[in-house]
């Protein structure tokens, strides 16, 4: 006996050749039939049935949908199928070749942003900055690590600079980077270093200081036009940065690329426009094209440090549709740019088909993925850096070996009744772990758009 997948997704009658659709998320498969016959499928749908009842269909037609998973024999049960998925995801995630290291060289900040999960940071006297006993420590573990066969995989040492504001703090990260690349050189790994910065003390000498540190990835919030920016992310010193940020980031170099995020909410979106046009009028972006990239980032409501209004932040859904909106905008943008300065590149907007989900944290799975902070605590995540409590252990006292098994590293999509029963989980995108712990989940676009999208893609893609 068979019976029809619940993870199949049925899109009927999608233009006027009587075509339908059928999607299955578990094996990511798409198949098209006629109108009539999704009808008729759809009818026996949470019934066990032989192949031979299903008449209106011909050989190949069923022969398909078994090997797509369209049809299961109807003692599977799916919802292994997915844990399965999900706990191979994981077992990749722990076998990724690298070493990644988040360092927080201090927790204090020359903004003072109303919504950072962080807190308040207007106590500029309360100023600290990581030790390099730290780094002494790190490079000790280090060594004795890659001696152990367990690193014999690893073939890159991935190193991320955090805060508060890291740039605070620019000989820590002159002189951590200047041993951790030596030692990487020694172990043959390719190193890889990122910066999540304010932006506001990217001078030219910080962008030099950027390239000779092997920092080839920046991450730089802009939170709408001057009007609202200077609001949102205002300086502890009480003056604007608006238009230092923008001055900085034109000097970017060639060998850096720059993530340039917006945190969106319902304050910022109308001066979307306005912030792209002075990005233009600074010759960032559109002009800066292959190594500048706006996006819109979630903004999430964290009680223990968010002082913003709740209702001025965007649900899921919300987010992703003015998150497509916003796509399209910076491909007419651009096209509009390319056309004035005759430039015959054009950007086509890019219609997405699902992917298998990434499910966790890859950083919670690595054996080897830790947080360290300003005092040397170690972590699995850096959103709670300022919670005592969910410190695992102290650079002091480091054993990776007893970091394999926390609430991070053993953490089940499957315990979570929403999701355990959704349809989409095999394509969700969703993986930070934290969000789940605290249950204010960033559902994918897919859960909200997947027939108009699938539809989208169909029509781009798979017609003449």
């Amino acid at each position: 006996m068979y019976k029809l997948s619940n993870y199949n997704f049925y899109i009927p009658n999608i233009n006027y050749d009587n075509i339908s659709l059928i999607y299955n998320s578990l094996s990511n498969s798409l198949c098209e039939t006629s109108s009539e016959k999704t009808e008729k499928i759809e009818k026996i749908n949470g019934t066990n049935f032989d192949l031979h009842q299903l008449d209106f269909l011909d050989y190949e037609e069923k022969q398909l949908m078994l090997k797509n998973n369209m049809i299961v024999e109807s003692d599977i049960n799916e919802k292994n199928l997915v844990a399965d998925l999900i706990s191979n995801q994981k077992q990749i995630n722990k076998r990724i070749g690298s070493f990644s290291i988040i360092f927080l060289p201090t927790n204090s900040c020359n903004m003072d942003c109303p919504y950072c999960f962080e807190g308040s940071k207007s106590d500029e006297n309360n100023f600290h900055i990581m030790d390099e006993k730290i780094l002494i420590k790190l490079l000790n573990i280090l060594e004795k690590e890659f001696n152990n066969p367990l690193t014999n995989t690893i073939r890159r040492l991935h190193v991320e600079w955090y805060g508060g504001e890291p740039l605070l703090a620019p000989d820590i990260i002159k002189r951590f980077s200047e041993k951790l690349i030596v030692f990487a050189e020694s172990r043959s790994l390719y190193y890889q270093g990122k910066m999540f910065t304010n932006g506001t003390l990217l001078t030219r000498e910080k962008w030099d200081l950027l390239q000779n540190c092997k920092i080839n990835i920046v991450q730089v919030t802009l939170d709408g036009d001057n009007t609202v920016h200077n609001k949102k992310r205002p300086l502890c010193n009480k003056k604007n940065s608006y238009y230092t940020i923008l001055e900085n980031l034109q000097h970017i170099p060639d060998q850096i690329h720059v993530s340039l995020r917006i945190n969106i909410d319902k304050e910022i979106l109308p001066t979307i426009d306005s912030l792209l046009d002075d990005l233009e009028k600074y010759n960032i972006w559109p002009q800066k094209n292959r190594h500048v990239r706006p996006y819109f980032g979630y903004k999430d409501f964290y009680e223990t440090g968010y002082t913003e209004e709740k209702g001025l932040y965007y649900n899921p859904k919300e987010y992703w549709k003015i998150e497509n909106e916003f796509n399209q905008k910076l491909v007419s943008r651009y096209n509009a740019w390319a056309q004035n300065n005759n430039i015959n590149k054009i950007a086509t907007r890019r219609i997405d088909y699902p992917r298998r989900g990434s499910y966790t944290c890859t950083l919670a799975d690595l054996p080897y993925g830790i947080v360290i902070g300003e005092k040397g605590d170690v972590r699995k995540c850096m959103t709670p850096v300022n919670e005592p409590d969910e410190k695992l252990a102290h650079i002091d006292n480091l054993n990776f070996s007893l970091l394999q098994h926390n609430k991070w590293a053993d953490f089940d999509r499957m315990s979570v009744p929403q999701c355990a029963n959704c349809k989409v989980l095999p394509i969700c995108t969703e993986d930070c772990t934290q969000r789940f712990f605290r249950n204010h989940l960033k559902c994918p676009s897919w859960k909200y758009f997947l027939k108009e999208k699938i539809v989208s893609y169909y029509n781009n893609n798979l017609t003449s």
